[in-house]
């Protein structure tokens, strides 16, 4: 038999591209009787997984990138901390432990320009991130290779924000939020696959890694560009206050996704030669669009 890559967080739809994209297996939460790998959340005991197992990646809990506040986190957490505890109790391990992050771990960071070694956010949201990443790092005492992505949001119309914005899109409408200056990190769907699948077989691809697109917008011009790919270039969109924001949402969710500055840059991606498949965010977003 084949070795195993186990995908954790199959049904959300970033871990459907995952597996579309990758021979993996799924581990289904929760799952009732019946073949395949089960996962009790409630006791964390996982079993029926095929063996040998090459690699687990885990795409599970909180909907990466959408307005998640702290509540959603935490499932992402624990099953971080479940996972971890299943690879390190085994006896024939892994080599490799991929988890999927968020750049919500540096909170408000403004102008700042921030790296893999920059220190995270200090609201409740990004500890709870930070946690989940140590959670995941812990498999490194147990020999086995930790990969952290932090995604930047992910550009692709089944996911996240780029679905919820698709009116706004459609009619040229989209503008800037609360001033528009606040930096957005994004990053394409091509990437993110792309990294995966780099990061299962390289042992040089080890902790944190930013999964975002080299050429990163504030949100004025993120949603400019966004514009442009929908066939809109010369519309000015409409400017949304930040107050109105959070009348129409949680003003939880406002302030964390689409308000707060997080200037990533993909140090260690570059160092290591990595060159982005979809580097500016017009091209990597019109095919995706229907044209207005």
């Amino acid at each position: 038999m084949p070795p195993t890559l186990l995908l954790a967080g199959a049904s959300g739809a970033l871990g459907r591209a995952i597996a579309a994209h990758l021979p993996t297996t799924a581990l289904l939460r929760d799952q009732g009787p019946g073949p395949g790998p089960r996962w009790s959340t409630e006791s964390g005991v996982i079993d029926g997984v095929p063996e040998p197992v090459a690699a687990v990646l885990c795409a599970a809990g909180a909907p990466l990138l959408s307005p998640a506040g702290l509540r959603s986190v935490e499932p992402s957490l624990r099953a971080h901390r479940q996972l971890a505890d299943w690879i390190a109790a085994r006896g024939r391990r892994p080599s490799v432990f991929i988890s999927l992050s968020s750049a919500r771990v540096f909170g408000e960071q403004g102008e700042a320009l921030l790296d893999e070694d920059s220190p995270g956010g200090a609201d409740p949201v990004a500890r709870a991130w930070a946690e989940q990443e140590a959670a995941a790092a812990a498999v490194e005492a147990v020999g086995v290779r930790a990969v952290i992505l932090r995604l930047g949001l992910v550009m692709h119309p089944g996911l996240g924000l780029l679905h919820r914005l698709g009116p706004a899109l459609r009619h040229g409408l989209l503008g800037p939020w609360g001033g528009g200056r606040q930096w957005l990190p994004w990053v394409g769907l091509n990437d993110v696959l792309r990294v995966t699948e780099l990061a299962l077989h390289h042992e040089e691809l080890r902790g944190v890694l930013h999964l975002v697109a080299p050429g990163q917008l504030r949100q004025g011009q993120w949603a400019a560009a966004l514009r442009e790919a929908a066939g809109h270039p010369r519309r000015p969109g409409l400017p949304l206050p930040a107050a109105a924001l959070r009348r129409a949402l949680a003003p939880a969710d406002v302030d964390g996704l689409l308000l707060q500055s997080r200037r990533l840059r993909p140090t260690a991606l570059l160092d290591l030669g990595y060159s982005f498949a979809q580097p500016e965010l017009v091209a990597a977003v019109a095919p995706l669009l229907p044209r207005g």
